[in-house]
């Protein structure tokens, strides 16, 4: 925040009452702090400077001179550290990289991508870091990623007017797409088992057109919730909108779930464990 960024222990963390809790500051940065990201084995935190990168003992390992970071990852292995800039054009350069690829452990800057669109920044590494998929121009790219860091384009990607995807945790590697209907044609969600990206979905289901979806996956990777919301209730029963839920799983099953309000959120813990 505006006040810098801290970081806390708790002492009796599994004590009966909070009263029993002890907080303690372990490390504090009074400069302001844009993002931050952990992992077992680092810390890393955005000013209005630089990326610090510490050590789980919050010694500082290197600083990257990136001062306009809005979001700080770190890959599934914490091989890479993601960094993303919003995305700002300029006459002398009129295309800026505002994604990029670091080595964790050296902080040496890998590859870079210029995304537009702030909706569609999101890239996805596979369970093994070995394949990195990531949207650009509207259509699902993928990339090959070596044990050395390298970054090789691959043949596979999905077009058409895609509306946001994911891809599954889990050592069987599938891809959620959602793509957007035309007028007269239902909107789609569809699941791919990778590299098939160009066979038959393993799965699929259409449903009417959404302004915004959410994909969230079950811890195993092997199904894969669909929240999709409109911002206007052509029903007229709710002036907030409207939702849905839509479930996809890699065995071929694909339904719609009939929900009120009061049951959306149990049934969404239940899948999703």
């Amino acid at each position: 925040g505006s006040g810098g960024v801290e970081v806390w222990t708790i002492e009796n963390k599994d004590a009966a009452t909070t009263s029993d809790r002890v907080f303690k500051p372990i490390f504090k940065e009074s400069r302001v702090a844009r993002a931050t990201a952990f992992n077992e084995n680092y810390f890393a935190y955005g000013t209005s400077t630089e990326i610090k990168v510490c050590n789980n003992s919050y010694e500082l390992k290197y600083s990257i001179p990136r001062p306009r970071s809005h979001i700080i990852r770190f890959s599934p292995k914490g091989t890479y550290l993601i960094v993303y800039e919003i995305y700002i054009s300029t006459k002398e350069n009129p295309n800026n990289p505002n994604l990029f690829f670091y080595e964790t452990a050296t902080g040496k800057e890998l590859q870079t991508f210029i995304m537009k669109r702030n909706s569609e920044w999101e890239p996805f590494f596979n369970h093994d870091e070995s394949m990195l998929a990531l949207m650009l121009a509207g259509d699902v790219h993928f990339y090959d990623v070596s044990s050395a860091g390298e970054f090789t384009k691959s043949p596979h990607k999905v077009t058409g007017k895609v509306g946001g995807f994911s891809v599954s945790p889990g050592t069987n590697t599938h891809i959620a797409v959602y793509l957007q209907g035309a007028k007269g044609s239902p909107s789609m969600a569809r699941l791919f088992k990778y590299p098939n990206i160009d066979a038959t979905p393993v799965a699929s289901k259409s449903f009417s057109q959404a302004d915004r979806v959410e994909m969230i996956w079950n811890k195993k990777g092997n199904g894969c919730i669909i929240l999709t919301t409109t911002d206007v209730d052509t029903t007229g029963a709710s002036y907030y909108g409207k939702q849905a839920l839509h479930f996809l799983a890699t065995n071929g099953d694909s339904y719609s779930v009939p929900l009120s309000k009061s049951t959306l959120t149990p049934l969404f813990i239940h899948l999703i464990n």
